[in-house]
């Protein structure tokens, strides 16, 4: 059995822990059954002919996809997956995976193990300038104001 952590409630039964997922899958199963026409990664997720896509941004986002190689995943040519995926997502294919990237990169700056030049190079920027540059384009800040103000709120949230 496991403790609670930021409640002392006690230990958990694992009967608990298991009926807690299983409410979880059933209303992220609910919810993505009852928006079929929703818009969003979490809904594109969803959806049969993007999800490869996304998967593959998700899990590698260093490598340098290519609308190509990302309508092939989805058994469409490049225009009809291009447009099919910013109707869904609410955005182009490569601009989702700028932002993965960068969302990517705001967690690693927050832990604080790896230097700008490592997370830049780790999701495939060719310097830490153009990384830098493209970290405040998409997250509104510097990486290191947004490393920095995001460790003071979970520190204050503590």
């Amino acid at each position: 059995m496991r403790q609670c952590s930021r409640y002392s409630i006690g230990p958990v039964p694992t009967t608990l822990r298991n009926l807690v997922a299983k409410l979880d899958r059933e209303t992220l199963r609910l919810f993505l059954e009852s928006s079929p026409g929703g818009v969003g990664w979490f809904t594109a997720l969803a959806d049969p002919r993007l999800a490869q896509s996304i998967k593959a941004m998700h899990s590698d986002p260093s490598h340098a996809w290519t609308l190509e190689e990302l309508a092939r995943m989805a058994g469409m040519f490049r225009t009809t997956f291009a447009q099919y995926f910013r109707r869904r997502v609410s955005e182009t294919p490569i601009s989702y995976l700028a932002s993965w990237r960068m969302i990517s990169a705001g967690a690693k700056l927050i832990q604080g193990k790896e230097t700008m030049a490592e997370i830049s190079m780790s999701l495939g920027d060719s310097s830490e300038h153009a990384f830098s540059t493209a970290f405040k384009r998409i997250m509104g800040q510097s990486p290191r104001r947004y490393g920095r103000s995001q460790k003071q709120n979970v520190n204050s949230d503590q």
